[in-house]
C-alpha cells in the first residue's frame, strides 16, 4: 500500500517541515538549513525533485493492493479500512500546509514545471482511481 500526494502541495508542506525542523544529524537538511534555500531552489534538488515519480517508478502501480491521495484522505482511509477489515475510530486531521500562506501564480507555475513528470504520475494515479 501507499499514498500519494499532490506534488506541488507535497513539495511546500515538505519545505516548511525542514525549515522548522532542528539540525538533528541528516546531511541534507543541515546542507539545507545552512545555505536557506528559496522554494523553488529546494523543489529543484535532485532528492527533492519529483521524490515521488522517482520512488514508484520502479514498482508497476498494479502491484499495489491500495493507494490512497493525500487530497482524499478520510474516504480514503476508510476504503483502505474496509480492505483490511479494521476498525477506525473517528480522528480529526489537520493538514497545516493548508494554514500556509498561498503561494503566487508565477511561483505555482515555476513548481509545475519543475515537478512535471511527479505531477503526469500524480494524474496518472488519479484517473487509476476515478478522480479525473
Amino acid at each position: 500500500m501507499a499514498w500519494v500526494r499532490e506534488p506541488v502541495a507535497r513539495i511546500i508542506s515538505y519545505y516548511h517541515f525542514w525549515k522548522r525542523e532542528k539540525p538533528h544529524g541528516n546531511p541534507r537538511h543541515d546542507d539545507f538549513l545552512a545555505r536557506k534555500y528559496s522554494l523553488l531552489e529546494f523543489a529543484r534538488l535532485d532528492y527533492m525533485k519529483n521524490e515521488m515519480f522517482e520512488y514508484f517508478r520502479r514498482i508497476p502501480l498494479n502491484r499495489f493492493g491500495f493507494i490512497g491521495m493525500v487530497e482524499y484522505f478520510d474516504e480514503d482511509i476508510r476504503l483502505l479500512a474496509d480492505q483490511m477489515g479494521w476498525t477506525l475510530p473517528e480522528i480529526p486531521v489537520a493538514n497545516a500546509t493548508l494554514r500556509k500562506k498561498a503561494i503566487g501564480e508565477t511561483e505555482r507555475m515555476a513548481l509545475e514545471e519543475i515537478l512535471a513528470e511527479e505531477i503526469a504520475f500524480y494524474y496518472r494515479v488519479k484517473r487509476m482511481r476515478g478522480r479525473v
